[in-house]
């Protein structure tokens, strides 16, 4: 080994290797099977970038999109574009499905690094005086510990594991702060260029990015504002602002129109819960003036996202429960790990009384903006719009473990520390891994869609056998995984398909689902529904109770936790 690594610089880079491998593997080992399951919006947008792969058309035959129709929701189109990219290379599966978040989360562990030494460059000096005690920061291994926090991170390894779009939108997050500061440090024009071409492409990928980074980049620009305007400077920010708007230009129109809003209509605070709340306070103002003033309408809304953007820093959503939903992170513990509590609290005192100047400004702008999507939209605390706040965290746990290591004045009792926190930090992360692998693949089943592929793999095989192929739109849109497994061809499906019928299959709908306007299949005559005698058919439990006089039993297919997803049968 030390034929290899000779001095300090190479042990840090060797160990910053090393953490990368470690995030690669976390991100991308076995990620076709755990998840379970791919969820409706990862088989739709791996779809559509198969169709714009092979026709340059999205499943709709719209070419090269900036929004992308789908469930008519109008996904962001820049992580379709390099799914398609994936999707070249590696055919239309799980894994290219996933392959550019679990890329992205890899590269984002290793841009953390950087960026922590940036911020630190941000101070004229490393010398602080913390409980009586001078210590000397070392860049490198706070950057190393940071990075290494992201790279065991349940937060981060659950949407580095599965398609978020928001995962893509982190390490362009990072990378575009990393090259400002890069750029005041170096005065490296090009480097200021691209961290303004990587904060708007960035709105290409995912919504909340369109509130969190005009805030982020609002703020920087008053903080930086000296630096910004210094003479010839003023004439380079021009070119910035520039570059800014003509990336952006094609795709604000887009973003402000109604197909643009939808999404962001059906999760913002004025959604039809709000409007309840508004409603009920009316009443209550009736009983004279002071409820009045309790109950006033105008105030329903601010103290709504008041308290939706608190929700989003509460302990119990950190460190015990996390998200509610499935897919947003591990089940049996929070986003962070427990034992994080003092050293987060310590590297927030540090910052918050023992630095000075840009480095506390822009980590605060950045920590209190990145809540601000999740906090204006619904349901709350939301781990996947609150993703912006990443790599924040990790590298407080970095400062805090380093800090308290260096408040250590004996050597035994340092080697006492080190080995503690090797003990605990390796108990918590196989727990972790338990957590993730074991329990929650298979109790977080039902919000992966699971039981859709097994279906699959046992319909298409006999689809040759039958006239008609229903399949039920109970657990909604079976059409699009039918599209993935079978590889269906996008220029077939463009000129001839629709989510309702493609091929030999029919899909029926689902009860909550207004926009399908099609029926759940109980007590439908299913070969007049089919239009065919010979026929195939996928039901819901519920379902299949009230038809089985119509079939004869085949096949019942289980998701991971053994629940009884589909049960098929058919003519005879």
């Amino acid at each position: 080994m030390t034929i290899f690594i000779k001095n300090k610089k190479q042990i840090v880079f060797f160990s910053l290797g090393l953490i990368v491998l470690l995030a690669a593997f976390l991100r991308f080992y076995n990620i076709s099977k755990v998840p379970v399951s791919l969820y409706w919006d990862e088989a739709a947008s791996t779809y559509n970038a198969y169709s714009i792969a092979l026709t340059g058309k999205d499943e709709y035959g719209t070419p090269f999109p900036l929004l992308f129709r789908s469930f008519d929701d109008y996904k962001a189109s820049g992580n379709i574009y390099l799914t398609a990219i994936a999707v070249s290379i590696f055919g239309l599966n799980e894994f290219s499905a996933r392959f550019t978040s679990a890329l992205a989360g890899t590269i984002t562990v290793m841009l953390t690094f950087y960026l922590v030494k940036e911020l630190l460059n941000l101070n004229n000096s490393d010398d602080f005086e913390l409980f009586k005690k001078k210590i000397k920061i070392n860049r490198d291994m706070v950057g190393i510990l940071s990075s290494f926090m992201l790279a065991i991170s349940p937060w981060h390894i659950q949407f580095s594991r599965a398609g978020f779009e928001a995962n893509v939108a982190v390490v362009f997050n990072v990378a575009a702060v990393w090259l400002f500061l890069r750029y005041f440090r170096l005065k490296r024009i090009w480097n200021f260029f691209l961290s303004i071409f990587l904060f708007s492409i960035n709105f290409y990928f995912y919504r909340s990015i369109w509130v969190f980074v005009p805030l982020l980049l609002l703020g920087m620009f008053i903080i930086f504002y000296k630096e910004l305007t210094y003479r010839k400077q003023l004439f380079i920010t021009i070119i910035g602002i520039t570059i800014f708007l003509a990336v952006l230009a094609p795709f604000v129109p887009v973003m402000l129109s109604k197909q643009g809003m939808t999404r962001a209509a059906q999760v913002d605070v004025f959604n039809n819960s709000t409007q309840q709340q508004i409603q009920d306070a009316n009443l209550r103002a009736r009983g004279g003036i002071i409820n009045k003033i309790i109950y006033n309408q105008r105030l329903v809304i601010p103290e709504a996202i008041f308290t939706n953007y608190i929700s989003n820093f509460s302990p119990q959503f950190y460190f015990v429960s996390g998200d509610p939903n499935g897919r947003h992170s591990p089940r049996g513990m929070g986003l962070l790990y427990l034992w994080e509590i003092p050293f987060i609290f310590i590297g927030l005192f540090f910052i918050l009384f023992k630095i000075k100047g840009k480095f506390k400004y822009l980590f605060f702008l950045w920590l209190l903006t990145s809540p601000i999507p999740a906090a204006v939209s619904t349901p709350n605390p939301h781990a996947l719009r609150d993703l912006n706040i990443l790599p924040l965290p990790q590298i407080l746990t970095g400062i805090g473990l380093y800090l308290t290591y260096e408040l250590i004045t004996r050597a035994v009792f340092k080697k006492v520390f080190a080995i503690t926190m090797v003990v605990i930090v390796i108990g918590f992360f196989i727990n972790y891994l338990y957590l993730y692998y074991v329990l929650t693949a298979k109790t977080t089943a039902p919000d992966w869609a699971d039981g859709y592929k097994q279906l699959t793999q046992y319909m298409i095989p006999k689809e040759y056998k039958y006239q008609k192929l229903i399949v039920s739109g109970h657990y909604w849109q079976p059409y699009i995984y039918f599209l993935f497994y079978k590889k269906y061809s996008p220029s077939l499906y463009q000129k001839y398909g629709n989510k309702t019928a493609f091929g030999k299959y029919v899909f029926g709908g689902t009860q909550w689902d207004k926009d399908q306007g099609r029926s759940e299949l109980d007590n439908v005559n299913l070969q007049k529904f089919a239009g065919a005698k010979h026929i195939l058919v996928a039901l819901s439990p519920a379902e299949y109770a009230s038809d089985k006089n119509q079939l004869h039993y085949l096949k019942t297919i289980y998701n991971h936790d053994g629940q009884v997803v589909f049960i098929v049968g058919d003519t005879q």
